[in-house]
């Protein structure tokens, strides 16, 4: 339950959470990298789903993203 504390009091646990929010971007930062760093494979699952068949021109992504937005 929150209780009325002093501005000091306020001022020292703001800044406490604000190191550890801090701390959170840093590593979630740090988790993005190593996330891009990742080797690339190519998925082939994806471009059977293009109603037309197999299309390596780009058009199961197009296709895919428009289905994506349709979903939402």
């Amino acid at each position: 339950m929150n209780v009325a504390r002093s501005k000091d009091e306020w001022l020292a646990a703001r800044k406490k959470l604000l190191a550890k929010e801090n701390e959170l971007t840093r590593l979630r930062d740090a988790l993005s990298v190593e996330r891009r760093a990742l080797p690339w494979m190519r998925v082939e699952k994806y471009l059977d789903l293009v109603p037309k068949g197999r299309d390596e021109s780009g058009e199961a992504m197009n296709w895919l993203r428009r289905r994506d937005e349709y979903d939402r």
